[in-house]
């Protein structure tokens, strides 16, 4: 449905976007190793929020673990993302990990499966737990729609195939020094930031860095 009192140049506009291709997310995908398992930060929450789900969240700083970043909708599905986050910080128990800054904001979501894992499974016990952390860091997400019971995303929602530049600065972070020493000594011999800036003129939504790339720099 379109508002009949909009001008026609907008009504131009929806019409076009509703058939526009769309992506899912413009980001970056990042491997991480499966105790990082604690996720702070400084955004929307304490819930997922999305373009045109988004009522509920608040801006402030939130905690919570991997698994309870997640969504369990009946139909396994996208979930779980945060949106216009400043930083955040994804650790283990000592508070070994990563802290990613956004600039300004990214999204954010975490989950120990797939994008492909989550789309193949039917219900919740078909989702299986990876021994990683997937950790999503997007420039851009699409809306969620309705299409269950109602239209699907919106034009304005959608999220079309388009150049995109975004910039992300990484900082690991070391162990707390009464956690494990040994490896906060470790930590601490690399430190420093790392400003990673990524451009994309074909963003089809799976140009994500390769496995060296993602483990490289985060965890020293």
């Amino acid at each position: 449905m379109v508002d009949p009192d909009l001008p026609p140049e907008q009504v131009e506009e929806l019409v076009r976007r509703n058939g526009a291709p769309s992506l899912g997310r413009i980001g970056l995908c990042w491997l991480l190793p499966e105790e990082w398992s604690h996720v702070r930060w400084f955004g929307a929450g304490p819930g997922e929020a999305y373009p045109d789900s988004r009522q509920a969240a608040r801006i402030g700083m939130f905690h919570a673990t991997v698994e309870e970043m997640q969504t369990p909708y009946v139909r396994p599905q996208d979930n779980g993302n945060r949106a216009e986050v400043r930083w955040a910080e994804v650790t283990d128990h000592d508070g070994s990990g990563i802290r990613v800054a956004g600039d300004p904001v990214f999204n954010l979501a975490t989950r120990r499966w797939s994008d492909r894992s989550l789309a193949e499974a039917r219900h919740q016990i078909d989702l299986t737990a990876e021994p990683m952390v997937y950790l999503y860091t997007d420039h851009a997400v699409q809306g969620l729609g309705s299409g269950a019971v109602g239209p699907g995303v919106l034009p304005q929602h959608r999220l079309e195939v388009r150049p995109a530049e975004f910039a992300l600065i990484l900082t690991a972070l070391p162990a707390h020094a009464q956690g494990r020493p040994d490896r906060a000594a470790r930590a601490v011999q690399r430190p420093g930031d790392l400003t990673l800036r990524r451009s994309s003129r074909q963003a089809d939504g799976r140009r994500l860095l390769t496995h060296g790339e993602t483990c490289s720099a985060p965890t020293g």
